[in-house]
């Protein structure tokens, strides 16, 4: 059973950031981000951030991932949960909010594994 941090984004729309993002919430670029305390699995990790109205981070750009990876280091993560996945069409993986094909990916070389997991992760000890 695979157990990792997981982090939420959510969307704002104003321009002072500084007083969009609830207490607790890290803003970056427009958008606010919830970095977990606790280890869960995937559905889980999914299931949580439904039930406070987001999504688990869906990567658009380098620039967001390289700052993703930063934060959860800085925070001693291992792993976090990426909101991909392929539970409907086996290896044709889709944004776990919308069902959308992502329009950035970041594959570590040998993945996705085919057939053989249906959610995808960053491994930060795999990380510069």
């Amino acid at each position: 059973m695979l157990l990792y941090m997981f982090l939420v984004v959510g969307l704002a729309g104003f321009v002072n950031l500084s007083r969009v993002c609830e207490n607790g919430w890290m803003a970056y670029n427009n958008n606010c981000y919830w970095f977990s305390t606790s280890g869960v699995e995937f559905k889980d990790a999914v299931k949580n951030c439904v039930n406070i109205g987001s999504s688990l981070i869906e990567f658009s750009e380098r620039v967001e991932e390289n700052w993703v990876v930063l934060q959860s280091k800085i925070r001693g993560y291992k792993n976090i949960w990426v909101g991909l996945t392929d539970i409907l069409i086996a290896n044709t993986f889709v944004l776990a909010s919308t069902g959308n094909k992502p329009s950035y990916t970041n594959w570590a070389r040998g993945q996705p594994q085919r057939n053989k997991e249906h959610c995808t992760s960053v491994s930060l000890s795999q990380r510069q």
